[in-house]
């Protein structure tokens, strides 16, 4: 089926994870097009219902703040890097070290971030 005047005519599979390489025939020539494609993995956790009522924390926030509590607490383990936690909690990255202050948690700073730091303040100098 065409799509936007597209006709996919070839689509594989690389080595590297999350890259499609796409040929396609488009106005009759061929070009080739490198997609790159999100793998979303759906996880289903079931909560008992006596447990969900029981939790004093309003409906309308419980399913965001279950996640923001599951993201630090796999952060804080040291399990799931900052970037990913962020992304489980649904925030920004500046939301995410905010909160961590508020809760007291220490962040994960390696030598690589900290050596990025430094070259990217003496090039503001």
């Amino acid at each position: 089926m065409p799509l936007s005047g597209i006709d996919f005519w070839h689509i594989f599979e690389t080595q590297e994870e999350g890259f499609i390489y796409i040929q396609v025939r488009s106005q009759s020539r061929y070009e080739q097009v490198i997609a790159i494609v999100t793998v979303v993995y759906i996880m289903e956790l079931i909560v008992p219902e006596a447990v969900l009522t029981s939790i004093k924390i309003p409906k309308k926030e419980l399913e965001r703040t279950l996640k923001l509590d599951l993201a630090m607490a796999l952060y804080q383990r040291e399990v799931i890097s900052l970037g990913n936690a962020r992304r489980l909690a649904g925030i920004s990255k500046w939301e995410f070290l905010e909160e961590l202050g508020r809760r007291k948690i220490s962040r994960h700073y390696t030598e690589k971030e900290l050596e990025e730091d430094l070259i990217f303040a003496e090039s503001s100098l």
